[in-house]
């Protein structure tokens, strides 16, 4: 048995087949999978100093970040 599948558009539940469903979510789904990436592999400047990076002003040079994590 097939599973029933929808899309909303303008505040309507459409019905669609498998194959439409997909394309319609696959870009929703590879952002989401792409943020969830960023997030474990990108830091702030503020998460950097709550792990004991010291920039010496908001202008820290990328090679002096670099240089730390390198250590």
């Amino acid at each position: 048995m097939a599973k029933d599948r929808y899309v909303w558009l303008d505040g309507m539940k459409i019905p669609v087949t498998e194959e439409v469903y997909r394309a319609y979510y696959r870009p929703v789904w590879r952002e989401a999978k792409q943020k969830e990436v960023r997030d474990d592999t990108e830091y702030s400047l503020d998460a950097l100093e709550d792990v004991g990076f010291e920039a010496v002003s908001n202008d820290a040079l990328v090679d002096e970040i670099v240089c730390y994590f390198a250590k």
